[in-house]
């Protein structure tokens, strides 16, 4: 009974990873061929291998400007929002000021604001600071994440505030608190914000 259990789990494991990757073979099929056989869909595989297709996209055409240009605005960021992330979780972690939970509550409060009310304030600003259509741009109106704020705040309040008494005692400031001793510690956190942040870019 338990084997049946398992190839029935199986079965339906694998039937689901063919419906999710079978777009991709779609996808892949259909660039090998010619107009006329993507355009029927009968035909799975084609007659012939077309694979001047492929190339012809990447020799004329800009698809590897697009790509660096994709990827360095995401990579650029991603960093950006790690290290401003890092630094406002930290103050509203570790650091006593009147007002740290108001001004939290505030921050919180704008990510439940849809993206496309902030189009129109973006643009204003990006463009009174000649930012527009440029790189610097993209860069620049991302540079904040407000889940990452929240994410790596979570971890943090996790974090032993015996350690970083100690290293103030010790003479430690809060930047190199946080790079030498809470991010360390944390690192996981870290990385699942990167990468969150790098696919969503």
């Amino acid at each position: 009974m338990k084997k049946l259990i398992t190839i029935i789990k199986h079965l339906v494991l694998c039937t689901a990873c063919f419906v999710m990757i079978f777009p991709l073979i779609w996808m892949v099929l259909g660039s090998v061929k010619t107009s006329r056989e993507a355009m029927n869909p009968e035909m799975i595989l084609p007659d012939i291998i077309h694979l001047e297709n492929i190339i012809e996209v990447v020799t004329d055409s800009p698809l590897l400007k697009y790509v660096g240009n994709s990827l360095m605005i995401a990579l650029a960021a991603t960093a950006i929002q790690i290290v401003t992330g890092a630094m406002l979780a930290y103050a509203f972690s570790f650091m006593k000021f009147k007002g740290r939970n108001l001004l939290f509550g505030l921050v919180m409060a704008t990510y439940m604001l849809p993206s496309c009310a902030t189009y129109i304030p973006c643009f204003v600003l990006l463009a009174k600071m000649n930012l527009l259509n440029t790189r610097t741009g993209l860069i620049v109106s991302q540079c904040v994440s407000i889940f990452g704020i929240f994410l790596l705040r979570t971890a943090f309040l996790q974090f032993p505030s015996e350690l970083i008494e100690a290293a103030k005692l010790d003479g430690a400031g809060d930047w190199r608190i946080l790079w030498r001793i809470v991010m360390p510690v944390t690192r996981s956190s870290f990385v699942t914000f990167g990468l969150i942040s790098f696919i969503s870019l």
